[in-house]
């Protein structure tokens, strides 16, 4: 089947042709009478509960889209060909795709009759890190960050594994619309790392110009096993607010230091005192951070320069801690400046904070969540997150505004554990963000779209059957010269690049 969508982005949010719903109704008939029994084909990821395999051939193809975008990697704000992928996928899938929704924002919609709308959102943007994995496939994309010319490009926090997740439950929803009724919402978000991507898409109509979701999922990786997942409930995340600091002074000659006021050494005086707001103001059981994670000062050895800029984050449960926070870290900092002679006329300049929510889970969507992940990959290996996190996302607009959206949040592992003997034993798997952070794509992706699928399917009010007969087989694509390419099948895609018609699955359902 050939689409519209053609090596950009549709204008307008219906741009597939699809069987009709009479041929569509009539083969499927058909195809329940003469393929009741489907060969299973999975590896070691076994069936759950809910019913999902993700076979070989399907892994396969997610692994080769997933390596594709982790050794492509582009920064926020940045993502042309990233969603160029995401939304062919999808278009491939059988979705009315839009793009530049909120910049480079990717929506895919597959509506299939009446009920539910659901959302499920990953996003697509990597980070300025050099990626140190050793793997085959590892990035190797160098571009200009902030004057440097030399920085690095990775997926170092997992946005490779979200997009193709996402893509991965597109297709088996796609290719098994006999067993649930209701419209799917493909949210595939650009600048999460910014904190700006979200604003953005909903700024550009994300709830009205495509159906409005009455739920939305978002997905992240996470450093747990891999094959596990984890999901919140109520507030679990914190806030983040990111503000940069410039600490000015007066320069001069390296040699002579006391015709100078040294911005360098008030920053690491303020860098360090900083940390005493976390130790000693702060209550040890309300987890909050504060990390000045880029100093940018200076030009070479022997040059005391004027002005050292410090980016700080700062991480806390909520709105009015932030408040206080930021507070508290210019009270510190012009302290810190004051005690190195800085005049009034030089004191420390701020920028104004921006802030980030924390994300709070719908409860009652949280337990749906948890009770559907747990038929789909087995209680064993489901966890709801015990206490707050320091981590933060900008998921959270998407349940802040004026349509109160109930949002559900899950995390999969995840990376493997470093055999490397000289890795330490706290570092052995490496948190993201960290150029050695990447996850295990079998066990990672299998499971994260078996989960991911089982929630979409509860939402939509027709879980999968839990008796093996039943079970559904998201199989790898079926060559062109097994079968004409023009049959009107239920789900038909056309691989990007083969143009060729090809069935990815078929399932037996009980509605």
């Amino acid at each position: 089947m050939q689409s519209r969508y053609h090596h950009g982005f549709a204008a307008e949010p219906g741009c597939l042709i699809l069987p009709s719903p009479k041929r569509i109704m009539i083969f499927c008939i058909l195809l329940n009478a003469l393929l009741i029994a489907i060969p299973a084909a999975s590896a070691d990821m076994g069936t759950g509960a809910c019913g999902i395999t993700v076979s070989d051939a399907e892994y396969e193809h997610l692994k080769a889209f997933y390596i594709d975008l982790h050794q492509n990697p582009e920064l926020s704000g940045l993502e042309v060909n990233t969603s160029r992928k995401v939304a062919q996928e999808l278009a491939d899938a059988g979705l009315a795709v839009t793009g530049h929704v909120g910049g480079y924002g990717v929506v895919g919609v597959l509506r299939n009759g009446d009920g539910p709308v659901v959302g499920i959102r990953g996003d697509m943007d990597a980070l300025p890190i050099t990626e140190k994995t050793g793997l085959p496939y590892a990035s190797t994309v160098v571009t200009t960050y902030q004057n440097r010319t030399d920085t690095g490009v990775m997926h170092a926090c997992g946005h490779d594994s979200h997009s193709t997740v996402i893509v991965g439950t597109a297709r088996y929803l796609a290719a098994n619309r006999g067993c649930w009724n209701g419209t799917l919402v493909v949210i595939a978000q650009p600048a999460e790392e910014t904190s700006s991507g979200a604003k953005a898409m909903i700024a550009d109509g994300l709830f009205t110009r495509f159906p409005k979701p009455d739920y939305i999922v978002g997905i992240h990786s996470a450093s747990i096993p891999a094959g596990t997942i984890m999901y919140g409930k109520g507030p679990f995340m914190s806030g983040k607010s990111a503000m940069e600091v410039t600490i000015r002074g007066y320069g001069g000659h390296g040699g002579n230091p006391q015709k100078t006021i040294d911005p360098v050494v008030t920053a690491a005086y303020a860098i360090v005192s900083l940390q005493t707001l976390v130790s000693r103001e702060n209550s040890p059981t309300n987890p909050i951070s504060i990390t000045v994670g880029a100093v940018n000062g200076g030009t070479r050895e022997n040059i005391i320069p004027e002005e050292v800029r410090l980016n700080v984050d700062i991480r806390a449960g909520t709105e009015e801690q932030h408040t206080k926070l930021t507070g508290d870290v210019k009270r510190v900092i012009d302290s810190v400046a004051r005690a190195h002679g800085v005049p009034d006329e030089l004191m420390p300049v701020y920028s104004e904070p921006v802030f980030t929510p924390p994300v709070n889970a719908d409860p009652a969507l949280a337990d749906r969540i948890g009770q559907a992940l747990g038929a789909g990959i087995g209680p064993e290996n489901v966890t709801v997150i015990p206490a707050r996190l320091t981590v933060s996302e900008d998921f959270s607009f998407y349940g802040m505004t004026p349509e109160k959206i109930p949002t559900g949040f899950i995390f999969f592992g995840g990376p493997p554990r470093s055999a490397d003997p000289g890795v330490p034993e706290m570092f052995r798997v490496p948190s993201s963000h960290n150029p050695r952070y990447a996850v295990d794509p079998e066990p990672t992706l299998k499971t994260a779209v078996r989960a991911l699928s089982c929630i979409t399917l509860d939402l939509f009010g027709t879980p999968a059957p839990p008796d093996q007969e039943n079970s559904s087989q998201l199989t790898g694509v079926q060559d062109s010269a097994t079968g004409p390419a023009t049959t009107p099948l239920p789900v038909t895609m056309a691989l990007a690049g083969t143009g060729i018609a090809s069935l990815i699955v078929i399932r037996k359902c009980k509605k």
